[in-house]
């Protein structure tokens, strides 16, 4: 088995807690049931949410499944029961049944087609946008946001139509520039 870059680790590990945190702290009943981790990528945010919470599932899915999220896997090999990986696109294909979405680090749209999987689900979710795509077709006219904030305040109103309880939530930006965190509960 490959060595796992500890600085790596220890980088990416921030991010999770910091994310575990703030979302625990602000939707104490988020965290039951079966919890997606999409846009997974190594696995760690699902792997820290059971450690967090032993009675819980996760099913960690992204496009591919990386070597690094192999490695963590077979870390735990009699975890099985409690996590597993799908590999689906989720610009084509649906997302399995669970509770709640996390989503740390979803790439540009990624974050819109989970938040409207999550709305048309009335399951809670908490994602962390990253790569805001610049192609996309918004409303014209920013109303002096920056192009990121414009996109996250739209998603944030989007949501707001829909769901009783929705924040915008932030980790600190020491940790990653790109810490906003939508979250809401139906």
């Amino acid at each position: 088995m490959q060595k796992l870059p500890m600085n790596d680790f220890n980088r990416d590990m921030k991010k999770v807690k910091a994310f575990y945190e703030v979302v625990s702290a602000n939707f104490p009943e988020f965290f039951h049931g079966t919890v997606i981790d999409a846009c997974s990528g190594n696995g760690l945010l699902g792997w820290y949410v059971l450690s967090q919470h032993h009675d819980m599932k996760v099913i960690a899915i992204d496009k591919k499944e990386t070597e690094k999220a192999k490695q963590y896997r077979a870390l735990f090999p009699d975890a099985e029961h409690q996590y597993a990986f799908q590999q689906i696109d989720i610009t084509k294909q649906p997302l399995p049944e669970a509770d709640a979405l996390v989503a740390l680090h979803a790439c540009g749209t990624l974050t819109d087609m989970l938040m409207e999987h999550a709305m048309k689900e009335h399951m809670p979710f908490a994602i962390m946008p990253c790569c805001y795509s610049k192609d996309r077709h918004y409303f014209p006219g920013n109303g002096g946001f920056a192009f990121q904030e414009q996109i996250t305040h739209e998603r944030l109103l989007f949501a707001r139509g829909q769901y009783a309880d929705v924040k915008l939530l932030h980790i600190d930006d020491a940790i990653t520039p790109m810490n906003a965190i939508l979250g809401g509960v139906a």
